[in-house]
């Protein structure tokens, strides 16, 4: 049984550091292309952004976080009346529903029919696969340098939490093998019968070991 935990708690501190580096290395990506001019990096196809403005309420409000999905060629020329889209507007990030498809684009506006802009393939980012209610100001806290520096530092906490912990682990299996060690020496000096001693010392053995 305590092999097994042994083993099972190994795995879990793999998966742990695992997820962490993952999602630290992504954190890291994200806030430095953001600081150097991208307004909507992708890592792995997804992005998250705040959505500011009031023109798509009531189904998009101001403060709503968008999750966008990234499109290729095939993707942008998929696009279905209703879809909800992010794309290039003189500079600028915008959000909007697709109205009317055209050959080589689409006219975008709000549910209730209001076009607003022509929307070439080219412009296009990503389709918006979920959204988030009044999760903007999250997603924008997520985005900042202050969230990497705390996600650095709780990183590092990790770390010299699992270090503590192996070095415990280390210490208990070094006293156990001094144990044995004393024992054998007892041995060695005569101060306990050698009959008794082979079976004292094959049953600390085994004990240590199984612990082990």
């Amino acid at each position: 049984m305590q092999k097994f935990w042994t083993k099972t708690k190994k795995i879990l501190m793999i998966v742990y550091f695992s997820l962490l580096t993952l999602f630290l290395v992504s954190n890291i990506y994200n806030v430095v292309a953001r600081n150097l001019g991208d307004d909507l990096p992708f890592v792995f196809g997804l992005s998250f952004i705040s959505y500011q403005g009031t023109q798509l309420e009531p189904d998009l409000n101001d403060g709503d976080m968008l999750m966008v999905f990234r499109l290729n060629e095939t993707g942008k020329a998929n696009l279905k009346n209703g879809d909800l889209i992010v794309f290039d507007f003189e500079g600028s990030l915008a959000v909007s529903f697709v109205q009317y498809v055209l050959d080589d684009s689409y006219i975008t506006g709000t549910t209730d029919g209001r076009a607003n802009a022509t929307v070439n393939y080219d412009q296009i980012y990503g389709k918006v696969l979920f959204i988030g209610s009044n999760l903007g100001g999250f997603i924008n806290f997520v985005n900042d340098w202050l969230f990497l520096i705390l996600l650095l530092l709780f990183y590092g906490l990790s770390i010299w939490i699992y270090l503590v912990l192996l070095l415990g682990e280390i210490s208990e299996s070094e006293i156990k093998i001094l144990n044995v060690k004393e024992f054998i020496q007892k041995i060695h000096n005569g101060k306990e019968d050698n009959n008794l001693n082979f079976l004292k010392i094959n049953n600390k053995i085994d004990k240590w070991s199984f612990a082990n």
